[in-house]
């Protein structure tokens, strides 16, 4: 865990009491003032950028409510937020903090107002208050807006949700600072000390099992502490995992997988291409090469994308042939052999796209 990391964890406390110690009016300013002020501390860049970006946004949805061609200063509104964000990502001194999460809700708000759907018009008062939201910088959940400005309008002090969600809060620090940062990461280096010798696909397949593992740790930590603090603040986010290592299939390991994002690719990505190509491999090809391209642009995260895809149709494939034949296992052993087969599968992907890479060069 870095001390950036550390920093804006500590800040996301501190905004708790902020909260509530500000007239109900003002509240959520405070905490926005608040986010911006701590995000500048640690990168002015990302703080103007977030600010600058979510002006473009509103100034678009607003634009477009008059104009003859909307669909050109979507185009252009869309262009406008990503490029920054993709420039920053290949130069160093540009990285932005937060920058993936944020971009993604300013696109979820600009592709709803372009679909028309319920609840697009936003003022921009209510951006900042959506977008400068502190708890949710340092891992997401790309949360939506229709659902923070409902929770925010519903929202009442209530001493139960707040011992909830401190304790929540508690949870996910430990899971991904202790289980995540501590133990895996001493895992980590004891397991690859004992295979410095084996082959190397071996040691990769093994320090992708590890990495998926304390991968989850620490995601799911930090997601989860976001989740308490905004619990403490008694308002309600999208919650980012459920148990994913315990899905009935590859396919119900990303619904349950850094969910936000997954359902974000639904919903933006997936069903739009499905629409207009009436196949749904063509959506799922789009919507992991999507997911993949969010963490890195790279030759690895391409070939890793078609990984997925490739998985995820094969275990269709094998699920229909099963029934077909009448062949199923016994629930009992289903429930081990499922999340096995679901880990060999994703820490696979490192060791044969390597490979691959390897083989090429």
């Amino acid at each position: 865990m870095t001390t950036d990391t550390f920093f804006l964890l500590l800040a996301s406390l501190l905004a708790v009491p902020i909260c509530w110690s500000i007239p109900r009016d003002f509240r959520d300013d405070g905490v926005a003032l608040f986010t911006f002020a701590v995000l500048a501390w640690l990168s002015l860049i990302s703080a103007l950028w977030l600010a600058v970006s979510s002006c473009v946004t509103v100034w678009a949805l607003a634009a477009t409510r008059r104009s003859r061609n909307p669909n050109v200063i979507y185009g252009v509104a869309i262009a406008v937020i990503l490029f920054p964000w993709l420039f920053a990502r290949e130069f160093e001194a540009w990285q932005m903090i937060g920058a993936a999460y944020f971009t993604l809700r300013n696109l979820h708000v600009l592709l709803d107002g372009w679909m028309d759907r319920d609840g697009s018009e936003v003022s921009l008062r209510e951006m900042m208050h959506y977008q400068f939201y502190l708890p949710v910088l340092t891992a997401g959940p790309i949360h939506r807006l229709p659902t923070f400005r409902r929770s925010l309008r519903l929202r009442r002090f209530d001493r139960s949700e707040v011992a909830v969600g401190a304790e929540r809060a508690l949870l996910g620090l430990a899971m991904a600072a202790i289980l995540g940062t501590g133990v895996m990461g001493s895992v980590q280096m004891r397991s690859m000390d004992l295979i410095s010798n084996h082959h190397p696909f071996l040691r990769d397949w093994l320090a992708s099992v590890l990495h998926w593992v304390q991968l989850y740790f620490v995601f799911a930590g930090l997601s989860g502490y976001a989740v308490g603090v905004s619990q403490m603040m008694c308002l309600n986010i999208e919650e980012n995992f459920n148990r994913p290592f315990l899905s009935s299939s590859l396919l119900d390991f990303w619904s349950r997988w850094h969910i936000t994002l997954s359902s974000w690719c639904r919903d933006y990505v997936f069903q739009p291409a499905t629409a207009a190509t009436r196949r749904p491999i063509v959506g799922l090809t789009a919507a992991m090469l999507a997911i993949g391209l969010w963490h890195e642009t790279s030759v690895y995260y391409l070939l890793w994308s078609s990984w997925q895809v490739l998985g995820i149709v094969l275990n269709r494939l094998l699920m229909g042939l099963s029934a077909e034949l009448g062949l199923t296992l016994h629930a009992s052993a289903s429930k081990i052999a499922t999340p096995i087969a679901i880990l060999t599968w994703l820490s696979l992907a490192r060791p044969v796209i390597n490979l691959v890479l390897g083989a090429g060069q």
